[in-house]
């Protein structure tokens, strides 16, 4: 797993609680799973198609949310995100986009959840203007997730799907996960580390980090192309920001760390501050 040195971890933390792991501690052989790796406190970003799905464990406490349109791909990205023997989650939430309709399905067959609950209002009226659910999950004393789903008329005959925003938070660092970029009228307003879209052009979530203002964000490669995201942040984002794509079968874990985020080695910094300000995401 990744392992990041006592300077480094100081020197990151001092530039806005994120950290990135640049050094690897390499595992082989059967015994590849280790009881740390599954315990600690993570996010884990599973590429599902176009669409992410998110993983939250702390300790043996685990939370999905799930959504995509490849089940191929969400089964690969769940088959590195878990060892075999634990891949049961206590809680899942899923996405009610028709489009995501077979992922959820087998999401909630794999999973084999405690208990399951649908990304929508549970008493939505597509008359009403605005429709709002919440709930809040404590996986732990440090980890809770609180999700906000909004139904809002579109003035379209169809229905639209619900969107959504769920605010992972473990002590004083946040993880801000959207159905889609309109979505971060829904986030948390506190200082937020990683912003991760599921679905979006990089247009669009070029302008969701504009509002959350965060320190990385994780993006569907599948949807949105990595060097196009980056164009577009550079426009609207002032100071250093990190970028993360993951593809359809892949996962990326972020981990929590001391003071902020431990992010894969996969990840780009784009326009670094000369001067690099202590309270940027603290």
């Amino acid at each position: 797993m990744p392992a990041i040195s006592a300077r480094l971890t100081r020197r990151e933390v001092a530039v806005g609680g994120l950290t990135f792991a640049g050094v690897f501690a390499l595992v082989t052989g059967a015994g590849a799973w280790n009881t740390r790796a599954v315990s600690d406190p993570a996010v884990t970003v599973l590429g599902a198609g176009d669409r992410l799905s998110v993983l939250v464990t702390d300790g043996p406490a685990r939370l999905l949310i799930a959504a995509g349109s490849d089940t191929s791909a969400f089964g690969n990205a769940w088959a590195q995100a878990l060892p075999p023997l634990i891949r049961r989650v206590d809680v899942l939430f899923y996405s009610t986009d028709d489009r995501d309709a077979a992922v959820t399905s087998k999401a909630l067959r794999d999973t084999r959840p405690r208990y399951s609950f649908p990304l929508a209002h549970p008493d939505s009226d597509r008359e009403q203007s605005v429709a709002r659910w919440e709930r809040a999950v404590s996986l732990s004393e440090k980890t809770v997730v609180s999700l906000t789903v909004s139904n809002v008329a579109s003035g379209q005959s169809e229905p639209q799907p619900p969107m959504w925003a769920a605010t992972i938070a473990h002590q004083q660092t946040r993880v801000v996960f959207l159905s889609e970029p309109s979505a971060a009228s829904l986030a948390s307003k506190e200082p937020i580390s990683a912003l991760v879209v599921s679905r979006g052009a990089p247009d669009k979530i070029a302008v969701s980090a504009a509002v959350i203002r965060p320190r990385a964000v994780v993006a569907n490669a599948e949807s949105a192309n990595g060097r196009d995201l980056r164009q577009h942040l550079t426009k609207v984002v002032e100071e250093g920001i990190w970028t993360l794509g993951v593809h359809p079968g892949e996962i990326a874990r972020l981990e929590f760390v001391a003071g902020g985020l431990r992010l894969p080695t996969s990840a780009i910094q784009i326009r670094a501050s000369a001067t690099p300000k202590a309270d940027a995401a603290s």
